[in-house]
């Protein structure tokens, strides 16, 4: 596994200047702006995106069936590109989270433990966002899965405002059950998401597994 992640690390030279873009706007969103949650969210879940580039890029011209006739399993090959997200994705993460930390210090208009809150809620989205796509992209290629993209994005939007809404039919103020919650009952409440994600992470890995074992090169 480790040469395959050299591999793909090498091919990230071929996107350096978007990932340097997605860095850029990463920094000036945690300098300039005033979403903590947009700012370590985008370059973390932007950035993750790369693992599926690799995909594209071990099946053009073939690529794969060179690729399994070295000493790569099937299994191998599909940890890897999971590792590959976690790393870029969690990377990110911690790195954008500390920067919105050592920022607040100078800015004081978000409180350490709602960003600590903020900070642990986006690794769940991570997971959750590998976990979807990357069985997608392995069954039905990079140009469909890129559908699939697009279409999570946009469901996960419509049941936000679709929560959004119910909450106001129903006169329910979630940011101020939020705001009342104890610091243990939030905590239980993302440790909850954050086990979860992980389940479904776990489970997402076996069936990519299945699709590329029943997949010919």
């Amino acid at each position: 596994m480790k040469g395959l992640l050299i591999k793909d690390f090498r091919l990230m030279k071929v996107q350096r200047n978007f990932w340097i873009l997605i860095l850029a706007i990463g920094i000036a969103m945690a300098l300039f702006g005033n979403s903590p949650s947009a700012a370590i969210g985008f370059p973390t879940l932007i950035l993750a995106l790369f693992s599926f580039s690799s995909i594209s890029y071990d099946e053009f011209d073939n690529g794969n069936a060179f690729l399994f006739s070295l000493p790569v399993t099937r299994k191998g090959y599909v940890v890897e590109k999971y590792c590959f997200g976690l790393i870029l994705g969690a990377g990110n993460w911690a790195a954008f989270s500390i920067l919105t930390f050592l920022l607040e210090g100078i800015k004081k208009t978000t409180g350490y433990m709602e960003l600590l809150m903020i900070s642990l809620l986006v690794l769940p989205l991570l997971f959750l966002m590998l976990s979807i796509m990357l069985p997608a992209i392995l069954k039905f290629g990079s140009e469909k899965g890129r559908i699939v993209l697009i279409a999570v994005f946009v469901l996960i939007g419509l049941l936000g405002a679709a929560v959004n809404n119910l909450a106001k039919i129903l006169g329910a103020d979630l940011a101020g059950a939020v705001e009342h919650m104890t610091a243990a009952g939030l905590g239980i409440g993302i440790a909850g998401v954050f086990l979860f994600s992980i389940l479904i992470l776990a489970a997402s890995m076996g069936l990519s597994v299945a699709i590329v074992r029943k997949k010919e090169f």
